[in-house]
């Protein structure tokens, strides 16, 4: 069986983020009912767990016509993860001992195919410095790869994260990641 594997180029991740931008102000100006999100893309949804991602709090309302309406309640600074953070978490001293936990639970062994070589430590929840050990896993680096290749397994390392998060990631003081982020 043939995956299919969407790639966006760039225009289209621009023409995204400017839908995105769109609605964000169409909230910001009051509720909006569904069918006014459509006129700016009938992806509105998508636009709707983007600005989410990103740490705005919108609630959907369902009208008794069937249509429903969207209402921005509140806004939450979030930084963006960039691969530089994403690689700075793996060498954290929580992240290393999480890791080992995980390994010694699993008695150093691949759960899948029980091999002792290439360990990973594969996330099946991320909840960045509060990982229980029950959303690890330790698999070899082929189990993992194949993981990563099924069409369920979706998850990814956080695209945005608090202000918190992100100090304690790279050590830096939050207010050098907000010059970039939006504001409500």
């Amino acid at each position: 069986m043939t995956q299919l594997t969407l790639e966006f180029t760039e225009a289209e991740k621009v023409r995204a983020k400017s839908n995105a931008e769109k609605i964000l102000d169409m909230l910001n100006r009051g509720p909006v009912c569904s069918t006014d999100l459509i006129s700016v893309t009938h992806r509105f949804s998508a636009c709707i767990k983007n600005l989410r991602e990103r740490g705005f709090e919108i609630r959907v309302y369902k009208e008794e016509d069937g249509t429903s309406t969207h209402t921005l309640v509140s806004y939450t600074p979030l930084v963006e993860v960039t691969e530089e953070m994403q690689a700075a978490y793996y060498i954290t001293e929580h992240w290393k001992l999480k890791r080992n936990q995980r390994m010694s639970h699993d008695d150093f062994r691949c759960c899948h195919c029980r091999s002792r070589e290439s360990l990973q430590v594969h996330h099946w929840l991320y909840e960045l410095f509060t990982e229980a050990i029950e959303d690890l896993v330790t698999l070899c680096d082929g189990c993992h790869e194949r993981i990563h290749q099924y069409d369920c397994v979706k998850l990814h390392f956080p695209k945005y994260v608090t202000a918190e998060i992100a100090e304690r990631i790279t050590g830096k003081s939050a207010m050098k990641f907000f010059a970039n982020t939006v504001s409500q």
